[in-house]
């Protein structure tokens, strides 16, 4: 049989590839990752034990990371047995903020490095803060600036606007305003710690009141009080 153009060729190439079973490369892709995952699937031992994913994230089974890998992410790999033994503090405020009920577009979100650790300047962008942290999280004391970034050397933070006068010791009278300020910093700092340490508690605990929005002025105080107040004698000392 002569053919004399790919114009005559080409139908009987498409007949031959459709009666041998001819898949485009995509398709055998989508076709190699099922059979892996039914196969993985049929190994009990395989389709039981809990692994971590090199992105850092524990899977039931090591089948459930293959179809997390085969259709999701080509990169993804096992990284050990078991389950994740590694934190990431920031990963995990992130997310707790992010399907936090109470929260609004204007609220503050950590930013976090690739390992899961967090930045180590924080900044709220609708309020114009930020100040520095802890690897873990953690609120450097003597940091909080508005408008600008705060210097965090060598792990202390410092205040780039000085509470002195220059050229003496002579400390200037807080005024109303200033008070006022100073209370409202103290109030955002208390509710991101206790929004931080007491979100997951109190999801698990299950009572919707403890999520109010219009109380968490109240209960942030209570439970930093209570934090501080290590000899639970209901009083602080200087």
């Amino acid at each position: 049989m002569n053919f004399h153009s790919v114009a005559e060729l080409l139908p009987w190439m498409l007949l031959l590839f459709s009666s041998t079973g001819f898949t485009s490369p995509v398709q055998n892709k989508e076709f190699d990752c099922k059979g892996r995952v039914e196969r993985c699937e049929r190994k009990k031992a395989a389709a039981r034990r809990p692994v971590c994913g090199t992105d850092n994230i524990s899977y039931p089974s090591r089948c459930a990371l293959l179809r997390v890998r085969c259709f999701n992410d080509s990169l993804l790999r096992v990284k050990h047995r078991g389950r994740c033994k590694e934190k990431q503090p920031c990963w995990v405020d992130h997310t707790t903020k992010s399907v936090d009920p109470t929260r609004t577009p204007d609220s503050y979100m950590p930013r976090c490095k690739a390992d899961g650790t967090y930045f180590r300047i924080q900044c709220h962008k609708k309020e114009g803060y930020c100040w520095c942290v802890t690897p873990a999280g953690k609120v450097v004391s003597n940091t909080i600036v508005r408008g600008q970034k705060p210097k965090c050397d060598n792990g202390r933070g410092k205040w780039r606007r000085g509470s002195l006068q220059k050229g003496g010791n002579h400390r200037r009278e807080c005024s109303k305003n200033d008070k006022a300020i100073f209370v409202n910093n103290l109030v955002r700092i208390f509710k991101t710690e206790y929004n931080r340490e007491q979100y997951a508690a109190l999801m698990n605990a299950g009572d919707r009141s403890l999520l109010d929005p219009t109380t968490l002025d109240k209960r942030a105080f209570e439970w930093k009080f209570n934090t501080l107040d290590t000899d639970k004698n209901e009083s602080l000392l200087k």
